[in-house]
């Protein structure tokens, strides 16, 4: 047996295992530059993606990066994910992003060109510094609850007459941090807050709110900067 055929065999064995699964909170754990080398000769895989005009218009960088991918679908707990990787680069890396989806009209109008090329990442591994690096998860469609992890309780913000109004509705999260901080986006304007408890790095301390509440994201304002700036920060680290 050729390493080529070893290797769709092992891929083979990896995706009948994966199709048991009733979720994928562990798959990427331990994943290392074997598993990627796996993907290089996967019969599926295909070279970058086919985006529309639109997109290229609204993103380029990000239309820049996801050309120079490797993508590779799977199927796992009954759903479809893409395997998206740069392999190239010494700085190799993967995402695992839900398939696109278009009945998303929930979501910013940026965020549904998005989502038609890629469902948000659910698990990634990368070797390069990017916003990525403190987060579970970004860009994902279904999450949209808002929980304020505030110092203080939401229903004393409420009770303040004195307080700013906030519609926690015209909101959603897009992106999840570790320490429970979470990056919200507003469903008409693209808008990006930081709900933060333990603030750091380039935020502002939104106006007329408590300290450690709403903060601004210095280095992008909406949706459509937050990712052509991840964007930028892959196509320079990995040098693509």
């Amino acid at each position: 047996m050729s390493n080529l055929d070893e290797i769709r065999r092992l891929i083979a064995a990896e995706q009948e295992r994966l199709s048991q699964l009733d979720d994928l909170d562990y798959l990427f754990d331990d994943i290392e530059s074997d598993f990627l080398k796996m993907l290089e000769g996967k019969g599926e895989t295909q070279r970058g993606f086919q985006l529309s005009d639109s997109f290229k218009a609204k993103f380029p960088l990000m239309s820049q990066l996801l050309f120079k991918a490797r993508v590779t679908p799977i199927k796992a707990g009954g759903n479809d994910y893409l395997v998206i990787g740069w392999l190239e680069s010494d700085s190799r890396t993967v995402w695992l992003c839900h398939a696109p989806q278009s009945n998303v009209s929930h979501l910013h109008p940026d965020h549904q060109l998005l989502a038609a090329v890629m469902g948000g990442i659910s698990q990634f591994v990368e070797s390069v510094n990017s916003r990525l690096a403190n987060l579970y998860w970004a860009l994902l469609l279904s999450q949209e609850k808002i929980v304020p992890n505030f110092d203080v309780p939401i229903s004393r913000f409420a009770a303040n007459a004195d307080m700013p109004k906030f519609d926690f509705d015209q909101y959603y999260v897009v992106a999840y941090e570790a320490n429970g901080s979470q990056t919200i986006c507003h469903r008409e304007s693209g808008e990006l807050l930081m709900i933060c408890h333990d603030p750091s790095g380039q935020i502002t301390p939104l106006p007329n709110w408590p300290r450690n509440t709403f903060f601004t994201l210095d280095e992008c304002a909406t949706f459509q900067e937050w990712v052509e700036g991840l964007a930028a920060e892959y196509l320079e680290e990995m040098e693509l």
